[in-house]
């Protein structure tokens, strides 16, 4: 019964009908909008004010990339120092190349129990030429990360690699407010010192 009704209902849809135009037709009179974007920039290039806006825009990031938007902390005003536990919990089994699991999911590991962090980090505003000259007592290897000011001008003028804190996020995961700062390895912990000058 049911083959019957649904063969019923296939053969029916499949005998289509052509009842013609009913009422009055219009043409489409709204351009299409790519043609009115294509429209509008050939109107731009011809007045000169695409170029204009290319150059704006590259200039805009150029300096963005010279001179990053500074990251939210601010100078140090007295000493703090407290350690910070890299630890994570495994948020899934984490296996190896073979496939076997190294650690299961909910597993709290502690990556500075196999690993050493090869250099401490630096942070200093490079607005603030005491934090410069700050960073000339430092002794060891580190690596130096900017929290505002330009990385490729310091960098320049120091002659070594300079970086910069994307977004803060450095300064976020190790709960870092105020600069100068340095974070080095202590034991199975991170240092954080923030240095008042």
């Amino acid at each position: 019964m049911i083959r019957a009704i649904l063969l019923l209902l296939i053969s029916s849809s499949a005998i289509a009908k052509d009842f013609g135009v009913r009422g009055e037709q219009y043409p489409i009179l709204e351009r299409d909008m790519i043609d009115s974007i294509k429209h509008q920039l050939s109107v731009m290039e011809a007045s000169g004010k695409l170029a204009e806006l290319q150059t704006a825009i590259q200039k805009r990031a150029i300096e963005q990339v010279k001179t990053p938007r500074p990251v939210d902390v601010t100078k140090a005003l007295e000493n703090k120092e407290f350690l910070y536990d890299a630890s994570f919990v495994a948020p899934a089994d984490i296996k190896d190349a073979d496939g076997n699991i190294i650690y299961t999911k909910g597993y709290r590991v502690n990556p500075l129990e196999y690993l050493n962090m090869p250099s401490k980090l630096v942070f200093v505003d490079a607005r603030d030429s005491s934090q410069l000259s700050w960073l000339k007592n430092i002794e060891g290897e580190y690596k130096l990360i900017l929290t505002a000011g330009s990385p490729l001008t310091l960098g320049r003028e120091l002659g070594r690699r300079v970086y910069f804190d994307q977004n803060g996020s450095l300064c976020e995961r190790f709960t870092i407010s105020h600069v100068p700062a340095i974070v080095e390895q202590k034991c199975k912990f991170l240092n954080v010192k923030e240095v008042a000058l």
